[in-house]
């Protein structure tokens, strides 16, 4: 999955593993609208792209939280990883496959 999210984004961006199955995705100097587009470029590459394992075929799908620094509450580190959380769990609670913004 690294490599087609790789593909995707810029060099100034962050690509992590946060723990278990959640990545993290920090791009610098992008709005919440521009964060939307980055995610689901992920969200459909990740689905476009085809993952084997023994010889099967495993679908993969990606829920996604966005958040913006300025609009986080406290505009904070902690503020902000908490926002993009509360997005992300929302985009899990919603049906999964989807992207979610930090209202």
């Amino acid at each position: 999955m690294s490599l087609a999210v790789q593909a995707i984004v810029r060099v100034e961006d962050v690509f992590a593993r946060v723990g278990g199955e959640e990545f993290s995705i920090i791009c610098r100097g992008a709005d919440i609208a521009q964060g939307r587009v980055i995610a689901e470029r992920v969200r459909h590459a990740v689905s476009s792209h085809s993952f084997v394992f023994a010889g099967k075929n495993i679908p993969i799908t990606v829920s996604a939280g966005v958040a913006a620094i300025q609009d986080a509450p406290h505009r904070g580190c902690p503020g902000f990883v908490a926002a993009a959380d509360h997005a992300l769990y929302e985009a899990k609670r919603t049906g999964r496959d989807r992207v979610c913004l930090w209202r």
